[in-house]
């Protein structure tokens, strides 16, 4: 009965009763329910803050000393894996406990004494002190030897950061980055790239750029430093079943870095119960401040461009459909409609979609083909589709470029197109 509507009667009780450090109380006084719905029925109820700990909460971290973090947050289910850090560092527990694998492969990546904000964000649960005692404990607070800093001054620019750090084996990739900018003033964007790239990708238009630059404006992002000498970032993040297209980009941009894997979580509310679902995913992220100033200077993607987004001067109309191409796969879509016929469906700012009209009208007149539909808003953002033998036109010049392409939506085109 416990997943039933809860009476009047119950919720009176739980009003009058309720107390967060002897749940067991009400919970007796409540015989159809569980000790974790009476939970869960007073903080919905507002009798407890999201926020407070309860007196089985805390017991609960205190089983902690040396386990899994993961497995304590499995088993406070209303709790981040960061909050339970956090009030374990708060009620003292994280000195009794171990330092895991994990937690110490992190140290070792990534230790800078000289930035201890960026160890707290990384280590979250760890003070400043435990951090240095171990870190002083790997060796990695030691000074640099005049041997060490030669090294630097001989190989950097001209190895890659892991093959220097091979010649540097007690020092962390930070602590190389830190002792090359203040000491022997080296930007941090050359120790920041670990791998090979091609800068001069985006400085010229060719099909194959115009159409990677449309993929990014749709389903990249580039950040700009704050910070000077910090590099600029162009990330792309995809499903898995999308990895053969970060394998073509790091293809084309010569890029011998890795494509990384990783699980996202979502959280899905049936039959009133919240479920977490692993997804996964991958994800490439380059450094260079030139290919983030190319993208902006040449098709004018910035950060946040979501709603900003404006079509960029292109030289000739074949780049203009590769850029078009891309961002279709990227933000669009070519559904199948219920009669079999064709569609096109594109997502962006008022701006760009009034552009990749204008272009579509002219390659596929309204008044030969169907009529010409107009860019729509729906929320935040704009919409804009083609239908029928229109759409099938602009598919056929589209799928005809010599460039890169998101191969799972245009082969479902061609399969329609050879069966109709």
């Amino acid at each position: 009965m416990d997943g039933s509507k809860w009476s009047e009667e119950e919720l009176n009780t739980l009003r009058e009763h309720y107390d967060s450090d002897n749940i067991d109380l009400v919970t007796n006084m409540l015989p159809n329910r569980t000790r974790k719905s009476v939970m869960h029925k007073a903080i919905e109820l507002g009798l407890v803050r999201k926020d407070f700990w309860t007196a089985e909460e805390i017991s609960i971290l205190e089983m902690y000393n040396g386990n899994n973090i993961d497995e304590i947050t499995e088993l406070l289910t209303k709790r981040t894996k960061r909050a339970v850090m956090g009030k374990i560092g708060e009620i003292g527990l994280i000195f009794k406990n171990r330092w895991t694998e994990e937690e110490i492969e992190t140290l070792k990546e990534n230790y800078d004494p000289n930035d201890t904000d960026l160890m707290l964000e990384l280590l979250p649960g760890r003070t400043k002190r435990s951090i240095y005692v171990q870190a002083s404990r790997l060796n990695l607070t030691n000074g640099w030897t005049e041997e060490e800093i030669e090294t630097v001054k001989e190989n950097y620019g001209k190895l890659t950061n892991k093959d220097l750090q091979k010649l540097l084996p007690n020092r962390t990739l930070r602590a190389i980055q830190h002792t090359g900018k203040e000491t022997l003033g080296i930007d941090k964007e050359t120790f920041e790239r670990r791998y090979k790239i091609n800068e001069d990708f985006f400085s010229t238009y060719t099909l194959e750029s115009c159409y990677w630059a449309g993929f990014i404006a749709a389903d990249g992002a580039v950040s700009k430093t704050r910070k000077i000498n910090d590099p600029d970032r162009l990330r792309i993040n995809l499903q898995e079943r999308d990895k053969c297209q970060l394998e073509k980009f790091a293809k084309v941009l010569d890029y011998t870095g890795p494509i990384n894997e990783y699980e996202v979580k979502e959280q899905q509310i049936l039959d009133n119960t919240k479920r977490t679902e692993a997804k996964k995913a991958v994800n490439i992220t380059v450094c260079s401040k030139k290919l983030v100033e190319d993208l902006r200077k040449n098709f004018n993607i910035t950060e946040k461009k979501s709603l900003t987004l404006e079509p960029p001067k292109l030289p000739n109309r074949e780049c203009e459909l590769s850029f078009i191409k891309g961002y279709l796969d990227g933000d669009g879509s070519l559904p199948n409609n219920i009669d079999g016929s064709i569609m096109i469906c594109i997502n962006g700012t008022y701006k760009l979609l009034n552009w990749i009209k204008k272009i579509f009208d002219e390659e596929s007149p309204g008044n030969k083909y169907g009529t010409a539909s107009e860019v729509r808003k729906d929320g935040n953002i704009y919409k804009y589709s083609v239908h029928s033998q229109r759409a099938a036109k602009i598919i056929n010049i589209l799928i005809n470029l010599e460039t890169s392409a998101l191969n799972r939506k245009w082969s479902k085109y061609m399969y329609m197109k050879d069966n109709k």
